[in-house]
């Protein structure tokens, strides 16, 4: 069963009529006693292989894949599918072991515990989520996974009242628009306590 996630952010992707990607992104970090302040950064970035990336979750995990990791580079041969599974995943792994000795007396890679970051990828405009899950035992490592999800797509607190509002133009458009983005974001941030009005926007 799919661990029960306490995500406190708002990250959306649309494709527009021309077929542009935009991602949206909040800049709210919740911390304890319910109280929580705006990011000085993005939790979005465009990376130097053309990926789009947000994530949500625990703070320091997210800064970690959106301010500190380098995805491999891609080429426009590769099957996008193999390349996540098979370069991308292996390099993060091993990213996370080196830099960060995320690692038991094993050297195998084991999540700390907290460390719970779901995060949303745009490569060539297909779209990606991306699951580091912490163990719930001590006797568990954790895990990372990654799976294909559709466009339009919202990850966090704030995509129960975003996801709706985008699904709702692209049923009937068969695409988004800049501006029902706009509204979904800022409609997350009004409901959900866990999102603000500080929004970064990328587009590829």
């Amino acid at each position: 069963m799919r661990k029960q996630r306490t995500s406190k952010t708002c990250i959306s992707v649309i494709k527009t009529q021309r077929g542009k990607i935009i991602m949206a992104g909040d800049r709210r970090v919740s911390t304890t006693y319910g109280t929580g302040y705006t990011s000085p950064v993005p939790k979005i970035a465009l990376k130097d292989n053309g990926m789009l990336i947000g994530a949500s979750g625990n703070g320091g995990g997210c800064h970690i894949l959106v301010s500190g990791f380098t995805p491999p580079e891609f080429s426009s041969g590769e099957i996008i599918n193999e390349y996540m599974l098979f370069n991308f995943l292996p390099k993060l792994r091993s990213f996370l072991i080196k830099q960060f000795n995320w690692t038991n007396k094993e050297k195998d890679l084991v999540i700390p515990f907290g460390m719970d970051v779901e995060a949303l990828i745009i490569l060539e405009k297909e779209a990606y989520i991306l699951d580091i899950i912490s163990p719930e035992v001590e006797e568990d490592n954790g895990s990372i996974s990654i799976d294909r999800v559709p466009i339009p797509f919202a990850i966090g607190c704030g995509s129960i009242s975003a996801l709706p509002i985008l699904h709702s133009e692209e049923s009937l458009l068969g695409y988004n628009s800049c501006a029902t983005l706009e509204l979904a974001m800022r409609t997350a941030a009004e409901i959900s306590d866990g999102c603000d009005n500080y929004i970064d926007y990328l587009k590829i």
